[in-house]
């Protein structure tokens, strides 16, 4: 199956998981901005509102490997 075959663009049409495009675009930011920091860009404490940073925070959290929220939003001791 090659990189245009037909049975791979229907499987990329029919596939399960959420593309950019369903993201709300606050959502979409967010996660371009975890991906920004990943990658070592310097952000600065007034690049993002107070708000944003925390909403970033909960983002990291709930990608973080082990994150349960059926067991209290990841054990950062805060409500969800």
């Amino acid at each position: 199956m090659g990189a245009d075959s037909p049975e791979l663009e229907w499987a990329c049409e029919n596939c399960p998981k959420t593309r950019a495009s369903d993201l709300h675009p606050y959502t979409f930011k967010l996660l371009t901005i975890r991906r920004l920091r990943q990658a070592g860009y310097p952000l600065e404490a007034n690049d993002l509102t107070y708000e944003e940073w925390l909403d970033l925070g909960q983002v990291q959290e709930a990608m973080s490997p082990g994150f349960c929220p059926l067991m209290g939003g990841g054990g950062s001791g805060y409500p969800s």
